[in-house]
């Protein structure tokens, strides 16, 4: 929550709100942490992330990553290409857009077609 604006909306991946796992997005600092217990539900606490690239485009930056993970219910461990693109605003991180597809990120930021 460091260095966001009090008032950020993080986006989760299209696949998590599509499959009903998800709110399609979450307000402020209480609605990431419903966003995080919800990640929880879902995977525990085995959640974490590998960055691989950091991209700066000024107002926005790509964090492309792989987050291994385990679900609960089954306890099958697996890794999915994860993602992030931030839109900052006076200093402060406004919004985040969450991808399962590191070319899905890149394009929504017009960097592959």
């Amino acid at each position: 929550m460091i260095g966001c604006h009090p008032e950020f909306e993080w986006h989760p991946g299209r696949n998590w709100v599509e499959a009903g796992l998800m709110e399609s997005s979450y307000r402020g600092a209480e609605g990431y942490r419903r966003y995080v217990a919800a990640t929880a539900d879902v995977f525990g606490g085995e959640v974490y992330v590998k960055p691989v690239e950091l991209i700066d485009l000024g107002e926005r930056f790509v964090v492309l990553a792989e987050a291994p993970m385990r679900a609960q219910a089954s306890g099958v461990p697996l890794t999915e290409a994860w993602a992030l693109v931030a839109t900052v605003r006076d200093g402060q991180v406004i919004s985040y857009h969450e991808y399962f597809d590191h070319a899905e990120a890149l394009k929504a930021v017009g960097l592959s077609e």
